[in-house]
């Protein structure tokens, strides 16, 4: 019996990583306008407003703290936040998928794991609107506002090379308003 439960949890996890690795589509399409996005901030109290952000590359990590694979993505969004903390062209955001009730939760996974980037608590809206199809999803708006880049799924097992990709489609996006 035990060995069965093995076997079927290793199944499972090979079966979840298949699944991240075909590269699930969805998100909105590249060159056109991101959709509106405004949304309650973890922690504050206004909303923050996607169009107040015009002029900047914005990445906007969709997740859920029950994800696998959003704790594979996660740690990288955290080191390219860091990286461009102090840097008024770049706004880094994550679009928590599982509703504003999930404050508490959210706030306690992002102390566990020491992530100080911002969270937005889709009500429902967000994934609608922006075609979330699957977790993780991540989307880089230019700063004209159009959507430059949207990544569904894990593509690396690597986190350096996922860092560095990701830097790569910030750069890019940020290049064309010079």
């Amino acid at each position: 019996m035990r060995r069965w439960i093995q076997n079927l949890v290793f199944f499972a996890i090979v079966a979840a990583l298949a699944w991240t690795l075909t590269r699930p589509t969805g998100g909105p399409p590249a060159g056109q306008a991101a959709p509106p996005l405004k949304l309650a901030l973890l922690g504050a109290d206004a909303p923050l407003d996607l169009t107040t952000l015009n002029g900047r590359t914005v990445v906007l990590d969709f997740w859920a703290t029950w994800c696998p694979p959003c704790r594979v993505t996660l740690p990288v969004l955290q080191k390219v936040h860091t990286r461009y903390k102090g840097d008024k062209d770049v706004e880094v955001l994550s679009v928590n998928t599982e509703g504003p009730r999930a404050a508490e939760l959210v706030t306690r996974f992002m102390r566990q794991n020491a992530y100080d980037f911002r969270v937005l608590l889709d009500d429902g809206s967000a994934t609608r609107a922006w075609r979330v199809e699957s977790i993780p999803m991540l989307v880089v708006v230019a700063p004209d506002g159009t959507v430059d880049d949207v990544e569904v799924g894990v593509h690396s097992s690597d986190p350096a090379r996922m860092e560095a990709a990701l830097i790569e489609k910030i750069e890019a996006a940020r290049a064309q308003t010079r």
